[in-house]
């Protein structure tokens, strides 16, 4: 192109950013600095910060945040809100909550991206009060924030209040929980060794909708957490080894462990058996760092 204005340049960050090349949308916005002929606009820096959250670069969070700052954008409560995503996705959600603060004007999407926030990052109880603030400033919360919290509930142990929240969702919300709801209630409900309520959830989940594999992974560790001896562990046992279960690699190498842990190693077999005839594989696990 003899010219490129800023919706060329900003299609091109965008593309970029959407399409899983996020070091190289950063590139684009840079030298769409440097070409100096169009000045990027509001939608630049969101498809920008966009690349920068999938990146994890808080380096560039930063970066772009002086340069929002020193050439007066970010004014518009979409940038304000990209902003947040981007700081929490690289990491400081004390930097998402001050912008956040900083905020004129918040919207559900300001709200809910604070949140999910804190909930990620460990600040189970600061989350809670958001969501409580939230609720008083008349925003409705919607699905996603659920999950957040529910997953916050999860690992901070608050198994009561991850039950209140996902009766509250239908009850008093019209939100119709899904698998990943179910699958955070049943994990906290596992770590805290309350199985018969594990299984109470469970089987309320098979009624109103098809356990997905997480959702029955979640479950299968809460039954083996006693062992396959324990009465809700036989049931899943005869599951497996009745083929009727719709399970991942981890979850059959539970059972498989499980079972060999109490002796009964035909079984144990069988279902490592029925793993290899289904090609169900153990996906290994993987850790990406910033260097």
């Amino acid at each position: 192109m003899p010219e490129r204005d800023v919706v060329a340049w900003t299609t091109m960050v965008w593309g970029l950013a959407r399409s899983g090349s996020p070091q190289d949308a950063v590139a684009m916005f840079r030298a769409m600095l440097s070409d100096g002929v169009a000045s990027p606009s509001d939608a630049t820096l969101v498809s920008a910060l966009h690349a920068v959250a999938t990146s994890g670069s808080l380096v560039s969070c930063k970066l772009l945040h002086s340069y929002a700052t020193k050439q007066g954008l970010g004014g518009e409560l979409v940038v304000g809100n990209a902003f947040i995503d981007a700081y929490a996705k690289c990491g400081n959600a004390g930097l998402a909550f001050k912008v956040f603060v900083e905020l004129p004007e918040k919207d559900m999407v300001s709200w809910g991206t604070i949140t999910r926030a804190m909930a990620v990052h460990g600040r189970h109880r600061e989350a809670l009060q958001l969501f409580s603030l939230m609720l008083r400033r008349g925003v409705r919360p919607d699905a996603a924030v659920f999950l957040a919290l529910l997953t916050g509930c999860c690992h901070a142990g608050l198994v009561s209040q991850a039950l209140l929240l996902l009766d509250a969702m239908a009850r008093v919300y019209g939100i119709s929980p899904r698998g990943e709801h179910y699958t955070c209630v049943l994990d906290a409900c596992g770590r805290a060794g309350q199985l018969d309520r594990a299984g109470e959830i469970f089987r309320q989940m098979a009624v109103e909708h098809d356990a997905d594999q997480k959702a029955f992974g979640a479950y299968c560790s809460c039954a083996v957490s006693d062992g396959v001896a324990g009465a809700a562990g036989e049931r899943l046992a005869e599951l497996f080894l009745d083929g009727e279960v719709d399970a991942g690699g981890g979850t059959y190498a539970l059972m498989c462990k499980s079972l060999a842990g109490a002796g009964r190693w035909e079984d144990a077999w069988a279902v490592r058996e029925r793993m290899v005839a289904r090609r169900i594989g153990k996906a290994a696990a993987c850790t990406w760092i910033e260097v």
